[in-house]
């Protein structure tokens, strides 16, 4: 079976952005952010005039509030920046963005680019995610794939693929966004 797609920055972005606030990594940086925040709250507390502590206290509790109603924006915005910088400076994600042919065989998955030729034995496969009719197949090695809809032609392209998962990794198909990775490409 047989893949070939090129990937965009936009389908990429798209298709997380729906996902990725519920995620672990969104949760920690909610956390991480309002603990920053009541840091900062609390230096200006301890060091400013015994007048001004009742305005700090009622500015961290707005500042807490507008943040927890607009955290999922904050976030999309830190996912965005920060996610495609580190694609293009991490070397085997170089040419994420080009044509990819991706083939399905005995042995496992063959991802290949102008550039490389990658191998991923179906023994270091975890699992195979299904959302929206996007493939993700998560593996313990440093490649996670990621199959847009746009390249799978018809639903028993999906079914045979699904078929070919269950018959090497004996793991049933997921379908749900996985919470535990940062995230997948």
């Amino acid at each position: 079976m047989i893949f070939n797609y090129t990937l965009t920055e936009e389908i990429l972005f798209n298709f997380h952005k729906k996902y990725i606030v519920d995620s672990i990594q969104s949760k920690k940086y909610f956390f991480k952010t309002l603990m920053e925040l009541a840091f900062i709250y609390l230096i200006m507390y301890i060091f400013v005039w015994n007048e001004l502590n009742i305005s700090i206290i009622i500015g961290f509790t707005g500042s807490s509030i507008i943040f927890s109603l607009f955290r999922k924006k904050f976030y999309l915005i830190y996912f965005k920046k920060n996610i495609f910088k580190s694609i293009y400076s991490y070397s085997n994600l170089k040419y994420l963005f080009t044509e990819t042919l991706i083939k399905f065989n005995n042995i496992g998955i063959i991802i290949e680019t102008p550039m490389n030729k990658k191998i991923i034995k179906w023994k270091y496969i975890i699992n195979l995610y299904i959302i929206d009719n996007n493939v993700i197949i998560k593996s313990f090695s440093d490649y996670n794939i990621f199959i847009p809809s746009s390249a799978i032609d018809s639903k028993e392209k999906l079914e045979k693929l699904i078929g070919l998962f269950k018959e090497n990794i004996v793991e049933c198909p997921k379908y749900k966004y996985p919470k535990s990775m940062h995230l997948i490409l």
